[in-house]
């Protein structure tokens, strides 16, 4: 994707121009800075209400931060919004000093910041599991209508495809889209309680190298209980 990188904008009437002509221009994705989206933060569907007629308008987020416990929550609350609004990229430039800084504290902001993407990314293949039609006989999701739905590229799409079926969900595909063959799941008798400590423990297992993909062994978590509330 040719993404546009914005330049700050002074006011309302800035961003409309911004946000209106980055396509006309030559470019697919739009690249926002904390000031254009953050007053949205709290209220991506206000945000998807105004500007989500504009393919690619926040294909990718820029922001500023720290490692410590303030902004690593408030990366989680900026990814919670891209992924409601169909966000490809959150690029974060991290703030402060790199002297004195140990290949201990480097893993350590690795493992943080991987916590946080996982966390982000489990949430959108959740979503996208819930839009596929189960069965073959059914009429299957084309790449674009699933990337209108989630509000994406159809490049991000096919990469997220993948990732379910690397997860081991069955994901089938015809001359008419793409769907989840078999028969769909039966609810599982767990609460939210015990659903919740299921997916602590998976986390705990992947962390201990008692397996080898936390973010897919999170996924199937989430999407077991996903899919056991819906029907």
């Amino acid at each position: 994707m040719k993404l546009a990188f914005s330049k700050p904008t002074c006011d309302a009437d800035e961003q409309r121009l911004l946000f209106e002509h980055f396509r006309p221009t030559g470019f697919e994705g739009l690249q926002l800075k904390h000031g254009q989206y953050a007053a949205y933060l709290d209220a991506p569907a206000r945000f998807t209400d105004e500007w989500g007629h504009l393919p690619g308008v926040a294909s990718a987020l820029i922001t500023g931060g720290g490692l410590d416990e303030g902004s690593i929550a408030s990366l989680r609350r900026i990814l919670r919004f891209g992924s409601t609004v169909g966000s490809d990229l959150v690029i974060l430039c991290v703030t402060g000093s790199r002297e004195g800084l140990t290949r201990h504290d480097l893993a350590r902001a690795a493992g943080l910041l991987g916590d946080v993407v996982t966390m982000g990314k489990s949430a959108r293949l959740v979503k996208l599991s819930n839009i596929l039609p189960w069965g073959r006989g059914t009429v299957g999701s084309s790449v674009v209508a699933l990337a209108q739905e989630l509000g994406v590229s159809r490049r991000t799409v096919y990469r997220y495809l993948d990732d379910l079926c690397e997860s081991g969900l069955p994901v089938g595909r015809d001359e008419r889209g793409y769907f989840l063959s078999g028969a769909a799941p039966r609810a599982a008798s767990l609460t939210c309680a015990e659903v919740s400590a299921l997916a602590e423990a998976v986390t705990a297992a992947c962390q201990a190298g008692l397996a080898s993909d936390p973010a897919a062994a999170r996924f199937w978590v989430s999407w077991q209980c996903c899919a056991a509330s819906a029907i």
